[in-house]
């Protein structure tokens, strides 16, 4: 909220601040003394390389924590992009004002707090694949919309692409939580987070090389092309994989 009325003043000021409290953020983690970790054998935890290499040879032997993975980090990249970098150039080409994107981001979080919170409520009630695919059909038909129709209506279709990722990915990490031992949760998840990582740097530019060229509306309805393309495909091999007879096999 006070970025957006900084913004309206001076938008230097939003980066400013920012980097500030950056840097002071920085000062206070450089004061804190982290004990020395170690596994609860008493091994020191792999390296980054090693961590790497064995949570891929996990992912590969088990078709399951695969799928889940690559899916989970798909279902997270086209929104975040959607609704975290192409928000502010959509709304302001259908007309909202800048201040009023404070209220926008606002209710864009207290949605993804939400989901979050309902995320467990769901889980176990409903098959893991049905939420998912419910989601992923909200997710395209929202992101369609904002592209075919821009309008401020339009834009309060921005919580609905912000609550699809918040309520689907927990359930998708518990998942994997599941099949995972615990000693290796870690490792997995630390690939997941890298394929998120990847996902974006791919994503993120060809959206925005996009909306310079043809506008914001145009990137998100090609957001949902994408999402639809890569997810849906992804979304079989789960259920593929769910049916299969060894796919709740633990990882030895």
């Amino acid at each position: 909220m006070v970025g957006a009325a900084l913004a309206t003043i001076d938008m230097t000021l939003c980066f400013t601040i920012c980097g500030l409290g950056g840097l002071a953020a920085t000062a206070l983690v450089l004061t804190v003394k982290e004990p020395p970790r170690h596994g609860d054998d008493g091994e020191s935890p792999l390296g980054y390389w090693k961590n790497l290499s064995t949570a891929i040879g996990i992912a590969a032997r088990r078709p399951l924590v695969r799928a889940l993975l690559v899916l989970n980090a798909a279902i997270l990249v086209m929104p975040l992009v959607v609704y975290y970098v192409l928000l502010q150039p959509y709304a302001i080409g259908v007309g909202v004002p800048l201040a009023s994107l404070g209220i926008i981001v606002l209710a864009v979080q207290v949605t993804t707090v939400a989901a979050s919170w309902l995320a467990h409520r769901v889980a176990g009630r409903v098959e893991l694949t049905t939420i998912v695919a419910a989601g992923v059909a909200v997710l395209l038909a929202a992101a369609g919309t904002l592209g075919a129709f821009p309008s401020i209506p339009s834009v309060a279709l921005m919580l609905a692409i912000a609550l699809v990722p918040a309520l689907v990915g927990p359930l998708l990490t518990a998942r994997i939580n599941d099949l995972i031992p615990s000693a290796q949760r870690a490792t997995i998840l630390s690939l997941g987070a890298l394929l998120f990582e990847l996902g974006l740097a791919v994503a993120m530019p060809l959206l925005l090389a996009f909306a310079d060229r043809l506008g914001a509306p145009a990137a998100t309805g090609l957001s949902a092309a994408l999402c639809a393309v890569i997810v849906i495909r992804l979304l079989i091999v789960l259920r593929a994989a769910e049916r299969h007879p060894a796919a709740a096999a633990r990882t030895t």
